[in-house]
């Protein structure tokens, strides 16, 4: 099967919040959003499929990280670069918000009077780890 991966698509004016929201979140609209896990191409195929398949299966709850997860990526690793990974180093998270927060929590102290990068006040639930 031959996969396009980089099939750009068009998001503006899709209330796409990466590029319709850029006048709301940053007072200007000419700005070149680069966000982590936002991005501007079509997903292939098999990810189309995988996702049809899930949605008709009709249950959405929340699911484990596969038994043999580590191992898979520990090959990867070993096989495509060459670096030796120990599973015992390796955490699951359900994404990069959610690895960010923890990669915080660990090498944070409270910040009295933190902002967030748009200069808004950090609440402190969240400001201190």
């Amino acid at each position: 099967m031959k996969y396009k991966y980089l099939k750009f698509a068009e998001r503006k004016g899709t209330n796409c919040d990466k590029w319709d929201g850029l006048q709301e979140n940053f007072g200007r609209d000419d700005l070149i959003p680069a966000w982590v896990a936002d991005m501007d191409i079509e997903a292939p195929a098999c990810v189309q499929q995988a996702l049809t398949e899930a949605v008709a299966h009709n249950v959405y709850g929340y699911y484990r990280a596969p038994g043999n997860l580590h191992r898979v990526f520990v090959d990867w690793e070993k096989k495509y670069h060459g670096y030796a990974v120990k599973e015992e180093w390796i955490r699951f998270a359900p994404g990069v918000v959610q690895s960010i927060y923890w990669l915080l929590q660990i090498l944070t102290d409270c910040v009295p009077g933190a902002t967030d990068q748009r200069g808004r006040p950090v609440p402190d639930r969240l400001r201190c780890f």
